[in-house]
């Protein structure tokens, strides 16, 4: 771990003190030492103080250079333990559409553009947890700057495929990549009717903000929780109460499901089936109360 300037110049002016060598004189001429008498202060200004501070500086950099390194040796370490799930994971985002696998488990990109190479990997999301003796990959793309299915028709056989082929012997897998779960919520917003009317838009809009926040908040929420991730309905009603224009927020209700199923009450908690999860916009309820007031 590297040290900080303040201990590098320490060890250094510790080690000026214990070897007398380094303060000797008798080599230099009259004049020289004439000289070098004007670099001897104690001050903390003093040009030799000065220098050793640019050493120690220089070698905090080295390391901390290094420090970065080791920590990605360790990293690349990690991620090639054959057969973990991380190393699963990281199979699945190399995973290159329209790409032969070949004879091995890394694809050959010989003379092949990097735009293309980078193109084919469709796959930006994913994350595996063991569920019993199986396996469970989820997988998304992106599309129009959100999280989508893979195409059932190619995409996603193309990718169930690529799995079996580099998928170790006697492990079962299950690949899971489907439309996100959605959320439909009830909830009471105290709004301050200086900022917010009562439909809980912005009386005066601001640039670069959304005209309808609450909403916006939940959907930038969503959007930004990790693949795979919980949804924490606490954590949502924190974001909602920093909202410019929101008093207090309560999340009266949460349900939540995926597919066809229906809906179910969330406790406190939930994790998407598709790994990710939106808003269902139609069926939300929002109580917009002005200035704190009850209904």
């Amino acid at each position: 771990m590297a040290r900080s300037i303040n201990e590098i110049q320490q060890s250094m002016l510790d080690r000026l003190t214990r070897v007398p060598e380094l303060s000797t004189l008798e080599i230099l001429t009259d004049d020289e030492q004439k000289s070098i008498a004007r670099l001897t202060s104690t001050s903390r200004v003093s040009i030799w103080r000065l220098w050793i501070y640019i050493v120690a500086f220089a070698i905090w950099v080295f390391e901390r250079l290094f420090d970065v390194h080791q920590q990605e040796i360790e990293e690349l370490i990690s991620l090639n333990q054959i057969g973990t799930a991380r190393w699963y994971r990281k199979k699945a985002l190399d995973f290159q559409f329209g790409f032969s696998l070949g004879e091995s488990d890394v694809y050959d990109n010989t003379g092949v553009e990097q735009s293309k190479v980078l193109a084919s990997k469709i796959v930006k999301y994913a994350a595996v947890q063991e569920v019993g003796n199986v396996l469970v990959i989820k997988v998304a793309k992106e599309q129009g700057g959100d999280l989508a299915q893979l195409d059932q028709e190619l995409e996603l056989p193309a990718f169930r495929r690529y799995m079996e082929l580099i998928r170790y012997a006697g492990v079962r897998i299950n690949v899971v990549s489907q439309p996100a779960d959605t959320l439909k919520l009830i909830l009471n917003i105290a709004y301050d009717s200086q900022v917010l009317d009562e439909n809980g838009i912005r009386i005066v809009g601001k640039e670069g903000e959304p005209d309808e926040p609450v909403n916006a908040a939940i959907q930038d929420f969503l959007y930004n929780l990790e693949f795979n991730g919980s949804l924490i309905l606490s954590k949502l009603d924190d974001r909602l109460q920093r909202i410019d224009g929101v008093l207090w927020s309560s999340i009266v209700e949460g349900s939540a499901k995926y597919g066809t199923k229906d809906y179910e009450l969330i406790n406190e908690t939930y994790t998407a089936q598709a790994g990710y999860m939106r808003l269902d916009v139609d069926n939300t309820i929002v109580n917009y109360l002005p200035d704190g007031k009850q209904e």
